[in-house]
């Protein structure tokens, strides 16, 4: 690491700042393993734990702002992470299989959203509507939504199925009426 390495506090950390000339300068605690504080140029500073994976590779993760993180919070995050190192995980990896996660459970619940939309999306009586959904390859099914009202607006006892998959399209739309092999 460095010969910069001091004892934290709020005041040492406030008060430390990038060397005219350089990129970047790191100083170090010496109460939490591997946790430094990155001051930049432009004077932003960063918590950061620096140490090194199974395989020897050296590895840098940012904690965060100091005006985010208190000093005790970032020693926590910083002992986490480098429990994580020792266990052999990645904590980079972690973090990017925990953001994966989270994405794939929101666009799940955003299709769940729209497919409840469509499904329950009020129709007027005598009204057809089709809807296309693409599924692998080339082939597309055709899925037909019914009146689901008689004309004198009374709902059918029948129309509790509101989606039918049908093998044609009934109301003879567009894609299917250009691509009849798609069905």
């Amino acid at each position: 690491m460095s010969d910069n390495k001091v004892n934290f506090t709020a005041g040492k950390v406030a008060a430390f700042r990038c060397e005219e000339g350089k990129q970047a300068a790191f100083l170090w605690d010496t109460s939490a393993s591997g946790l430094g504080l990155k001051a930049s140029a432009g004077g932003s500073k960063r918590y950061v734990l620096q140490s090194r994976l199974e395989s020897g590779a050296t590895v840098r993760v940012t904690i965060g702002d100091p005006k985010a993180w208190t000093l005790s919070a970032a020693r926590d995050e910083a002992r986490r992470l480098q429990t994580l190192i020792d266990r052999g995980i990645d904590p980079r990896q972690e973090k990017a299989d925990r953001i994966a996660a989270a994405d794939a459970k929101r666009a799940e619940d955003e299709a769940k959203r729209v497919e409840a939309q469509r499904i329950e999306a009020p129709l007027k009586p005598g009204k057809r509507t089709s809807w296309h959904v693409r599924r692998s390859g080339a082939s597309a099914l055709c899925l037909t939504i019914s009146d689901l009202s008689t004309p004198a607006g009374n709902p059918r006892p029948e129309a509790a199925g509101l989606a039918r998959a049908t093998p044609r399209c009934q109301a003879h739309c567009w894609p299917c009426w250009i691509a009849p092999w798609n069905r």
